[in-house]
């Protein structure tokens, strides 16, 4: 047999076609697609936290349609609520080697909503009027226990919270008005804007809360960029086979088998040049080679550490093996890392120790 067609491979070396697969596909086209991805997110994130931030800054609106306005809560004459989410919870405990944990999942939520009023810096009252489908933006304010690992936590709006809202300004009747909102055709109140679209309500800036989303993206191109680099330093001798190895025919001047688990045949090989280098290949190899036969390999001159017994350039099957965890677990994260907030989602709460008693 030519030693040139001898199909050799250093041990547990991937083909040359499956090792630019792994390198430049999976350790830098696919992080870098993800990152670009992120850093997209990033932009977009940012761009509709400015945008939400803009439409307070005009000042107040004076004609109808949609409007941005902001203004301290006032509750309608005889009401005792404006807004009030109520969801109802049930509660879950485990053990673990480490102690207890819990976890509180939504089973229903109720949206009570009445009309209310919003007093703007310059004294004027807007009547908001929210239906069944109002978003609220805000944190739970408090909790009411149900027993049986059941619990209701309730969002609401407090007299005196300073609210965003983003609605519609449409002509209507305000039973209590006397300076407020008002067109030439009479008092203008805030409903949502549209069948599809909701009246939000927001206890802080709506930029603020878009804002929290870009976190997640911005560990998403941090860790994508970390993981180019480790995996790229980790494939340098991939790289350097490639750019400057020469394929040509190496002489085995020794051999050793090495038994047991991780069994192997280990070669000592003389390039063209007289450089030497040991790498081992499967030991099914051991009762074909001898000193003094020639294999194929991709010598690096000067860099003998780097060269490799085989035809092509090959990578380690242990750069894919490490791949699959670490991605996945990279892939995972990012995931589940961006949460929706329970105005979007299911509320789901966690903590450490034991349900309360009661």
């Amino acid at each position: 047999m030519e030693p040139a067609t001898i199909a050799i491979l250093s041990k547990d070396y991937l083909s040359n076609a499956v090792s630019q697969v792994v390198v430049y596909g999976l350790h830098l086209a696919l992080p870098a697609a993800i990152a670009c991805i992120a850093l997209i997110s990033f932009i977009v994130v940012s761009a509709r936290a400015r945008s939400a931030d803009a439409q307070f800054r005009d000042g107040p609106p004076r004609g109808p349609g949609r409007a941005a306005v902001r203004g301290r809560v006032e509750f309608a004459t005889g009401s005792p609520f404006a807004v009030r989410v109520s969801i109802e919870q049930v509660g879950e405990e485990r053990k673990t080697k480490n102690g207890w944990t819990h976890e509180w999942r939504e089973t229903q939520r109720r949206v009570d909503a009445a009309p209310f009023y919003l007093r703007g810096q310059n004294g004027e009252r807007l009547r908001v009027e929210p239906d069944g489908g109002v978003v609220l933006i805000d944190d739970p304010s408090s909790t009411i226990p149900g027993g049986m690992g059941r619990r209701t936590r309730v969002v609401e709006l407090s007299p005196g919270e300073e609210v965003y809202a983003i609605g519609a300004l449409q002509p209507g009747h305000d039973p209590e008005a006397r300076v407020g909102y008002r067109d030439p055709r009479g008092v203008l109140v805030l409903r949502r804007p549209s069948l599809q679209e909701p009246l939000m309500l927001s206890s802080g800036p709506l930029g603020d809360h878009i804002r929290r989303e870009r976190g997640v993206h911005l560990a998403a191109m941090i860790a994508s960029a970390v993981f180019v680099v480790v995996f790229q330093i980790a494939d340098v001798g991939f790289h350097i086979r490639t750019l400057v190895g020469e394929p040509t025919v190496g002489q085995v001047t020794h051999l050793e088998r090495v038994t047991g688990k991780n069994s192997a045949c280990v070669l000592t090989v003389r390039a063209p040049d007289g450089d030497e280098f040991s790498e081992d290949v499967s030991y099914d190899w051991c009762g074909s080679l001898h000193s003094g036969v020639q294999v194929p390999i991709v010598h690096v001159p000067g860099w003998s550490f780097f060269s490799q017994v085989g035809k092509d350039a090959g990578v380690s099957a242990a750069a894919l093996i490490a791949w699959l965890p670490f991605f996945g677990l990279f892939l995972v994260a990012y995931a589940l890392g961006r949460p929706k907030p329970w105005w979007r989602a299911r509320l789901v709460e966690s903590g450490n120790g034991r349900l309360p008693a009661s």
